[in-house]
Formats: C-alpha cells, structure tokens, sequence
C-alpha cells in the first residue's frame, strides 16, 4: 500500500530495484530520498544503501564545495569569484526535510548529513562573505530553517564578530 498516488513513482522505483539493483529515481535528490522512504518500508536493505550513495553522488558532482571561500577572498576584483554558483544538490538536500530519515536512527544518513553540512558551510564561507556577496545572501534567504541552522551551528562558518551572526539572523 502506498500513501497516495504521488508515492506511487518511488515506490515503483524500490520494487525496480530489486529486479534490476539500480535506483532509478527521476533526476533529484527529493525523488531519491522517496525512493529511500519507500525502500525503507518495505525493508529493502540494499535499496536504502543505494539511495544514499546515489544521495552522496549527486552531493559530489552538486558543485559549491569552496565557493564561498573564494567568494570571501574574492575582493572587489569582480572576475570569476564574483559568479558563486549555487551547490544545488547541497540547497534541494536541505529543501527536502520532510522525506528525510531519522538522523538519530539511521547512522548511514547522519554521516551523509554531516558530509553535506561541510560542503554546505564551505559553499557559504564566513557572514563577511554572505553578507556581501549578493548572490550568496539570496541564497542563504533561500535556505530552509534546518539549512541555516546547519550552517550558523558550525565552527567552520566564520565570523568577524557576533553582530554579524545576528544581522544575518535577522535577514
């Protein structure tokens, strides 16, 4: 049984994997993530493993890992620093909160979790960086509240001074 008929494709997607050993998942991380859930209910060990990897792919070749850095110290020299491409795959992780796992119960997924909230501070760099990038603070406005919260929770995420912590809050 399926909750609705928009779990049917992701449901397909799990019992497909099991005649073939390949996750098939539309194109984003959403549909795999629902692959996964569907995966997960009908207890298929291996199916839920090779929706994480297909996860951890799509995290990897999602870009933005460093942007924010050469972002920070990009100046006002404009050039290609002045461009910050979005981590897309880092941004649509965090957009999907509701078809997540249980971090505290799924060990494989907080590792992943913890992977993308590296990529995801490294993308935004430091407050200096937000703060006066354009692009990079429509970006964090765009961040769903566990996104930002992932974000200012690291110590990797610099800062000049806390005022600058608060003033992106505020924004």
């Amino acid at each position: 049984m399926v909750g609705g008929e928009e779990e049917l494709p992701a449901a397909r997607a799990a019992i497909q994997f099991a005649y073939t050993g390949r996750v098939e998942a539309g194109g984003g991380i959403r549909e795999v993530l629902q692959v996964r859930r569907q995966a997960a209910y009908l207890q298929m060990e291996g199916c839920m493993e090779a929706c994480l990897a297909a996860v951890r792919e799509k995290l990897e070749a999602g870009g933005g890992a460093g942007a924010g850095a050469a972002a920070a110290g990009g100046g006002a020299g404009g050039g290609a620093a002045a461009e910050v491409p979005p981590p897309t795959a880092v941004l649509e992780l965090y957009s999907c909160r509701d078809v997540w796992p249980d971090p505290s119960e799924d060990p494989a997924f907080a590792a992943l979790l913890t992977e993308a909230k590296r990529r995801l501070v490294a993308h935004f760099g430091d407050t200096l960086a937000v703060l006066n990038k354009q692009q990079l603070y429509e970006q964090m406005q765009a961040l769903p509240a566990e996104g930002l919260e992932a974000l200012l929770e690291s110590d990797d995420f610099g800062t000049d001074s806390e005022s600058s912590v608060v003033l992106v809050l505020a924004e």
